[in-house]
């Protein structure tokens, strides 16, 4: 099992982006997501020996930090190991926050941060759907390409756990930064 940190979408941006893929998805096959697995990808951990400390270090990560709020803009697409064409839509708003908020997280979860994962470059955004096909996303991808969603607010950070067939919910915290 693996684990991965993320920031989840709020619902009437979660069903926006759910009527997008639901209009897109019978023009091309492909792996789509479901709408209630949406997120944005904060910090990949690996698969740790020991899970039961990742909550801890959730709770101490997430309360230094307020809510921020995030939006979605535009589209693209990337060639990963396990597909040849990645569809996605861009992060937008208050982006030096989610920075923060993963600099904060590589820093407390430390030894539980994959080498590969502390030196990648992070571009936030949320999947769409996976496809065989190289370029089978190029006309969905010009299609959203001036997508825009309402703002949604980033109020909690959570902890999922990847089961090789997909993924749940381990925990979720909000943020709780004190004031002053």
């Amino acid at each position: 099992m693996s684990y991965f940190l993320a920031v989840d979408l709020d619902d009437p941006v979660r069903e926006q982006v759910a009527a997008t893929i639901r209009a897109h998805q019978a023009a091309f096959p492909a792996k789509w997501i479901r709408p209630e697995r949406l997120h944005v990808t904060v910090l990949f951990l690996g698969s740790p020996a020991h899970p039961a400390p990742l909550c801890a270090l959730m709770r101490s990560v997430a309360s230094a930090f307020d809510r921020f709020e995030l939006r979605l803009s535009g589209s693209g697409t990337f060639e990963t190991a396990r597909a040849a064409s990645v569809l996605w839509l861009g992060v937008a708003g208050d982006l030096g926050q989610l920075e923060a908020l993963r600099a904060a997280a590589l820093d407390t979860f430390g030894a539980h941060v994959p080498a590969e994962e502390r030196t990648r470059l992070y571009r936030p955004h949320l999947t769409l759907g996976r496809s065989s096909q190289l370029l089978g996303f190029e006309p969905i991808r010009e299609a959203l390409s001036a997508l825009q969603t309402k703002p949604f607010t980033a109020a909690h950070l959570s902890l999922y756990e990847s089961t090789g067939v997909g993924f749940r919910l381990a925990q979720r915290v909000a943020f709780s930064r004190a004031a002053g």
